[in-house]
């Protein structure tokens, strides 16, 4: 029947399409060699992914660092309020022990399971800019988007700080409305 780009008999490859996402389109399923069933074969641009996102991580590292400082720092804050206790235990949970690990892409990706706070309010609003700046965050260092520039990595950072800004500003009103409020 021929061979792939890589040698291997395209009669024994298994094309499978998981998920809409860029990262698996090019994921190939092969017969593994000792029998048994599939495995998944290492795609070339999952590889290249992974090398772009550790010249990223290494030119941007302080960037990064103090990117991923102030999400644990929002993420904290966000946890201590009263929306963060509308949570269900378990994603509070996990939450809670993603931002022990510093890994603000999960601690996104386990608040996006459970939306609180309605939104226009400045809870809602604090929610879904803390959950789309993790996630901005684990996009711009992560492996997922296979064609992925260095340039669309610095954009998804611009935009993690973005809402970063939207989130203090959103903590500053609503600490000026509790002081405001005691007096």
């Amino acid at each position: 029947m021929g061979t792939d780009v890589d040698g291997s008999d395209v009669s024994q490859n298994v094309s499978h399409r998981m998920h809409s996402s860029p990262s698996y389109k090019t994921t190939r399923w092969v017969h593994h060699p000792a029998g048994g069933g599939l495995c998944v074969k290492e795609s070339p641009m999952q590889t290249k992914q992974e090398q772009e996102a550790k010249a990223f991580a290494e030119a941007n590292e302080s960037r990064i660092a103090a990117i991923r400082g102030r999400l644990m720092d929002a993420g904290a804050a966000f946890m201590r309020t009263s929306i963060a206790s509308q949570l269900p235990a378990m994603v509070a949970r996990k939450a809670n022990e993603c931002l022990e690990k510093h890994d603000p892409a999960m601690f996104g990706s386990w608040l996006r399971q459970a939306p609180v706070g309605s939104p226009g309010t400045q809870e809602g609003g604090m929610y879904w800019s803390l959950v789309d700046a993790c996630i901005f965050f684990g996009d711009a260092i992560g492996t997922r988007w296979t064609y992925l520039t260095q340039e669309g990595r610095s954009q998804y950072l611009a935009w993690v700080e973005m809402f970063l800004e939207e989130i203090s500003s959103i903590v500053d009103v609503a600490t000026a409305e509790v002081c405001d409020a005691k007096l």
